[in-house]
């Protein structure tokens, strides 16, 4: 190819070209005035850890009840067989 060639055709193609390129980088990566797509991307980013992060939360404390609530159904129906063991001997003490 020969330099007319290139400055009659491909010069002004290639200029079309960057000069798109170029769009395409300030839209992509720079904020001029707007935010750019990296910054909203980061933004969501970050928007959507501190909602995992609350969801976890949440789940921890609703397992955590969960598991106390077990608890106190086991220790009340342990309190209520010792106090009818204890009737029991009571009575069949009395009855002797």
């Amino acid at each position: 190819m020969s330099l007319a060639q290139y400055e009659n055709i491909c010069k002004e193609q290639f200029a079309i070209i960057n000069g798109k390129l170029d769009k395409m980088n300030n839209r992509l990566f720079l904020d001029n005035g707007a935010p750019c797509h990296q910054t909203r991307i980061d933004r969501h980013d970050r928007l959507l850890k501190v909602g995992i992060w609350l969801v976890g939360l949440v789940c921890a404390a609703s397992i955590a009840q969960l598991v106390r609530g077990v608890y106190e159904h086991i220790r009340e129906d342990n309190a209520a067989i010792k106090a009818e063991q204890i009737t029991e001997e009571s009575t069949v003490a009395a009855s002797k």
